[in-house]
């Protein structure tokens, strides 16, 4: 399940079924990267559900090691171990950004499955 949620400073931003912060970067993530930073990804069969105020934006995309990875306007999604429950740490850490988004406040969820990968 994906969801928006309104963070003080952030806005309406997106976060995972556990309400982790989820974060996008303009590059590659592997090695020690995608430990300090697990990608957010789904089983092969998924597709992507509509999360209220992010119309199709949310989407999946098959990665170089086979998994399936959530993507929102094709960038792929991440979490970040340091972060908690609706608490951002990671913001401007080795180029990840919070994922804001624009719609309005409050918060909604989907029907879709997702899965962290990476704890």
């Amino acid at each position: 399940v994906i969801k928006t949620v309104t963070v003080p400073t952030y806005g309406l931003i997106l976060v995972d079924s556990g309400g982790m912060p989820l974060y996008t970067l303009s590059g590659s993530c592997t090695g020690g990267c995608a430990s300090a930073w697990p990608a957010l990804t789904v089983p092969a069969s998924t597709k992507p559900a509509e999360v209220a105020g992010v119309t199709g934006a949310i989407g999946v995309a098959k990665q170089t090691n086979g998994t399936y990875q959530v993507t929102y306007k094709g960038t792929p999604l991440y979490t970040f171990v340091q972060d908690s429950s609706d608490h951002i740490t990671g913001q401007g850490i080795a180029g990840f950004s919070v994922v804001s988004v624009s719609g309005s406040a409050g918060s909604s969820t989907t029907t879709s499955t997702v899965s962290k990968t990476g704890y």
